[in-house]
């Protein structure tokens, strides 16, 4: 994997005295420093022991003499008899070498320290000796490159030793940096590995590190799925990949139930929210667009998202990611709040120990884009048996089984499927729930369904006219309701136009009271208004048309229902022989008129 780019460096490394310096550079997060650290050091150690290689992070440098003491500070721990001792180790490193060691000549301390620095520097040589710099576009702005380079070339390069840098050429923010690179560097080598194999070998070294045995275990069982993804997801940075791992380490190993039962799911949530935290795209004005995502069952049923959304659904439409707001906190803070994941888990995933059919959907979207054509076939045929025979839970396992299935049908060239009957069974199971839905149950259902319909199919589209032929049957019938209701305060004198805090009467017009009279045949509702309900519905009239100066602009297409309901009160008028009573249609009669003229006064010509 590695042996194009070992040739090129172990041929600079074995050459003989040079007055240059090689580059290797690659994109972050791709394994440069894993490669240097884990593959070429130990490669040269083995082909010559004694090569003398030290490693150094520019991160961070602030001062260009730090480098000659780290480098110093290195050669000091190379010493056997010390290298082990964690606590010199320690100390020396955070020593400045070669401007402050006789500042801890104090006591038996400052002696013991000393002679640590003088026995590690005996026998010293720059012979073979090979200083590999790494995160070069890390150094501090404090510094220039000039600085840098220069201070390479006149202490190091100079001395007989090698230098290998190591950094993202891309990512060096620095005017000056394109001129001076060339006095430098004989080579700027490409590191451009196979990211699957370099995967592949990273998590085998990862799971070796990992001491708890269950969750190495099932880490291990997704290897190849883990690495698809990645791959997939052009995700292939090695820092993503191993904060994920330690990341979700928290979630397998917590004890409440619903997250046990959900691990699969939860799997793909923190590995893409551990993508975009690395990518820093989990920004707050960011996370407020993903939570748009709240009523949507999944992302292939959005509407088309703008901006950040719309990068982001591009991105992992195909892997079944729903909001998960525990997991982002999380994921961005350090902090897992269980309850709360417990709670969305609740809501997201309901009945998922005793529902075969949510079972069996989360076992399809954990696996769907991994079945074979055969396996596939299988499970969505026995997802369309368990349709026919389960209690389904509108309206999530539904929508979610049609989800499924949509993406099956789209896929018919691959697998074949009774899509006849498969819609026949959908459209049933549809009905039938939405029969038995509440109106509040429909705003939740209907809103859900709004922003997640996103590019039509001819299945598509028969579940939304359905659904939308049921929200407005809904619909109706809350509306007459709300009307009969209103209708029934104002003869009993019950209803108070001002002081109503709840809406009824203040937002009766949002229903569109007068269209709707006309709309649901309510004539009889109005002819039955006595002397008290036709006071409240003048004063309606003038609240709502006349004493709103501009009323033609919006209230204009209520003109031909006010019309009918005029004609309605003309044939009260004849009809009715009392003499108060006549008086009141009268006066609502002439208040209707005055309402039409007023809003065609101001309406916009």
């Amino acid at each position: 994997m590695y042996e194009k780019i070992e040739s090129i460096l172990m041929d600079y490394c074995n050459s003989g005295e040079v007055d240059y310096a090689y580059m290797l550079d690659g994109k972050w997060g791709k394994g440069k420093t894993y490669f240097i650290r884990e593959y070429f050091i130990p490669k040269i150690k083995e082909s010559d022991p004694e090569k003398n290689i030290v490693y150094i992070s520019l991160n961070g440098l602030e001062s260009v003499d730090r480098i000659k003491d780290k480098f110093v500070t290195e050669q000091i721990l190379k010493k056997q008899d010390i290298h082990d001792n964690k606590a010199v180790k320690f100390l020396g490193k955070g020593i400045n070498i070669l401007k402050g060691v006789e500042s801890f000549g104090i006591g038996k301390l400052g002696e013991d320290i000393q002679k640590v620095f003088t026995h590690g520097l005996e026998g010293f040589t720059l012979d073979g000796c090979i200083l590999i710099l790494d995160d070069l576009e890390r150094v501090s702005k404090k510094v220039s490159y000039e600085e840098v380079f220069g201070y390479i070339l006149d202490n190091f390069v100079e001395a007989g030793i090698k230098i290998i840098i190591v950094g993202n050429d891309e990512k060096v923010k620095s005017d000056e940096y394109g001129e001076i690179k060339e006095k430098l560097f004989r080579r700027v080598v490409k590191f451009t590995p196979d990211m699957k194999k370099l995967i592949g070998e990273f998590l085998e070294k990862k799971l070796e590190k990992i001491g708890d045995s269950d969750y190495r275990e099932a880490i291990e069982s997704k290897k190849e799925e883990l690495i698809s993804l990645i791959c997939s997801l052009k995700a292939e940075n090695l820092r993503t990949l191993d904060f994920f791992i330690d990341v979700f380490y928290k979630i397998y190993k917590c004890e409440v139930e619903e997250v046990k039962e959900t691990r699969g799911n939860l799997f793909y949530n923190t590995l893409i929210m551990s993508i975009e935290f690395k990518n820093g795209g989990l920004t707050k004005a960011n996370i407020d667009s993903l939570k748009k995502l709240q009523t949507s069952i999944s992302l292939g049923f959005m509407k088309e998202p703008k901006d950040y959304l719309k990068e982001f659904k591009k991105r992992y439409e195909k892997y079944r990611f729903v909001y998960i707001e525990s997991i982002i906190e999380f994921v961005k803070d350090g902090f897992l709040d269980e309850e709360k994941l417990k709670k969305e888990i609740e809501r997201i995933y309901p009945s998922i120990d005793v529902n075969p059919i949510r079972k069996l959907i989360n076992e399809i979207q954990e696996k769907y884009s991994f079945y074979e054509e055969e396996e596939l076939e299988s499970k969505m045929n026995e997802l369309m048996e368990k349709l026919e025979e389960s209690k389904v839970e509108l309206y999530k396992d539904l929508i979610d089984s049609y989800d499924l299935i949509n993406y099956s049908i789209d896929m018919s060239h691959i697998i074949s499927l009774d899509k006849e009957t498969l819609e026949r069974k959908i459209l049933e199971r549809a009905n039938k729930f939405l029969e038995e839905y509440t109106q509040e149950e429909y705003k939740i259902f209907s809103d859900t369904m709004s922003s997640v319909w996103g590019e039509q199919n001819e299945f598509k589209k028969k579940l939304k006219d359905l659904l939308d032929k049921k929200t407005r049957e809904c619909n109706e019938r809350f509306q007459k309701e709300v009307i009969y209701n209103f209708f029934n305060e104002i003869n009993s004198n019950k209803y108070s136009y001002y002081s109503d805090e709840e809406g009824l009467g203040n937002g009766i017009f949002g229903y569109n009271l007068i269209e709707k009279i006309i709309e649901y045949n309510l004539e009889e509702e109005v002819k039955r208004l006595n002397n008290c309900g036709l006071y409240y519905f003048n004063s309606l009239l003038r609240r709502e048309y006349l004493e709103i100066s501009n009323a033609g602009e919006f209230r204009v297409n209520d003109v031909p229902h006010l019309e009918k309901i005029k004609i309605l009160f003309k044939d009260q008028f004849e009809k009715d022989k009392g003499r108060l009573r006549r008086v009141r249609i009268q006066e609502t009669i002439e208040k209707i008129g005055e309402t039409i003229q007023h809003i065609e006064n101001t309406k916009v010509s």
